[in-house]
């Protein structure tokens, strides 16, 4: 791994052209969240759109030819991301959605707000306590009075035009991330020809099937007395491999709320893709007396033909992390976390690793997976962060390259990496 701190910007030109295989990275999305000086829109839109089209044009140049990059989005500001990424010259090929419930509304509550304005006060008709016992986050989901207090209390409209906008909110549920999938124009007349010099161009289909297993039946010489592959072999194993779905531009994080959705839509039938039928003459015989057939999909389920990640947890956030200081810090539902400096935050324990959007190692395992090439490649991320892409890098025999501005996350990202074997139990 080589992982270097600063301006990615900048420190992209440090690298050499076409030295890289793949980019997986998690750049910020210009809405200024929680605060974050590295997350501001740069003055606007169209300086959002420049600066990371320049970011962009210098990945682009250190990508070898074809090469492709997954780039993280918010749906609010994704057509910015998209945008800069054709602006520097990359082919959009598609956008990869990670659909999860653990999204935190942050939706003002109008009517509320109607009642505030003009000084009414709204009668309580129930309450009830907050989660752990904290301090209400003050203007996010609950509009009140910016007290502390450990009880929500839920309040009937006092004029008639808060009763008129009863139920009005600002914002949806945030519930979808978006992996634009982009590719670095090929330098030879067609994909063949690129993959052959180049390495790269292709996109890993079989390795990111959903359900892909292999199952062994054994079997007496006479039930396959006709089959001219098996006779005489006596006592042979058939192996019935299961291919697994095609991989889908959409995945979900397994999670109740989600499952009960897909459920609705009643249960996929598990379809065969022709379950015994040997290989083509010469192939299916094995030293072992082993028969490999062509298997079914084996996924019945409503969500079984996708491949699913929940959120980094509060335990894969902090592994690798013995000996680092515990800060105070809140944890949103989304799986966010801050530093405790605002007097409006939750109680929550302290934790190591307080980067407010950690990515979870499986699912970058999955999209590193994706996209590199079938040898040991070079696996870019110019927004680090807390190294997610580089453990997932190191875990499936890849090198890495890892750019962070944060000296603080620096510290964090370069231990969780350096014990990125402790992070194999979250791939299952």
């Amino acid at each position: 791994m080589k992982l270097i701190n600063g301006d990615c910007l900048e420190k992209l030109k440090e690298l050499a052209d076409n030295s890289v295989d793949a980019i997986v990275t998690d750049p910020p999305a210009g809405i200024s969240f929680m605060n974050k000086e590295w997350d501001s829109n740069k003055g606007g839109r169209d300086e959002w759109m420049q600066w990371l089209t320049e970011v962009m044009t210098e990945a682009k140049r250190v990508l070898k030819h074809g090469g492709h990059a997954l780039v993280w989005a918010i749906p609010r500001t994704s057509h910015w991301t998209a945008m800069a990424i054709e602006n520097a010259g990359f082919e959009v090929r598609d956008c990869v959605y990670h659909i999860q419930s653990q999204g935190f509304p942050k939706s003002l509550n109008v009517s509320k707000a109607i009642d505030k304005k003009f000084g009414a006060e709204r009668e309580v008709i129930r309450s009830r306590k907050l989660f752990g016992g904290g301090r209400r986050l003050k203007g996010v989901m609950f509009e009140e009075d910016g007290k502390d207090t450990d009880t929500f209390n839920y309040t009937a409209p006092a004029t008639d035009k808060a009763k008129q906008y009863d139920g009005y909110g600002s914002q949806l549920k945030p519930a979808v991330e978006c992996w634009w999938l982009c590719r670095k124009p090929l330098a030879e007349k067609n994909i063949v020809d690129n993959v052959l010099k180049h390495g790269t161009g292709a996109i890993n289909i079989d390795k990111s099937r959903i359900g892909t297993t292999t199952k062994t039946n054994s079997h007496k010489e006479n039930t396959a007395i006709n089959n001219p592959f098996t006779r005489g072999l006596g006592e042979i194993k058939t192996e019935i491999k299961n291919y697994g779905r095609f991989p889908a531009n959409l995945i979900h994080d397994g999670s109740d709320a989600v499952m009960e959705e897909f459920e609705k839509y009643g249960e996929s039938k598990s379809v065969s893709g022709g379950i015994g039928k040997p290989l083509l003459k010469g192939e299916g015989i094995k030293d072992n007396n082993t028969i490999q057939e062509r298997g079914g999909y084996d996924d019945s389920g409503s969500v079984a033909r996708f491949f699913y990640c929940s959120k980094a947890s509060v335990s894969e956030r902090n592994t690798g992390l013995d000996g680092f200081e515990e800060k105070e810090a809140r944890v949103l539902g989304n799986g966010a976390i801050v530093t405790g400096s605002q007097k409006e935050d939750y109680k929550v324990p302290p934790q190591k690793n307080n980067h407010p959007t950690v990515k979870p190692v499986k699912l970058m395992s999955y999209l590193v997976n994706l996209i590199a090439p079938p040898y040991k490649s070079v696996i870019l991320d110019m927004f680090m962060g807390t190294g997610s892409t580089g453990i997932a890098a190191l875990l499936n025999g890849h090198d890495f390259i890892g750019i962070e501005m944060s000296e603080e996350y620096m510290k964090i990202a370069e231990a969780r990496i350096n014990n990125y074997e402790e992070f194999r139990k979250y791939l299952k």
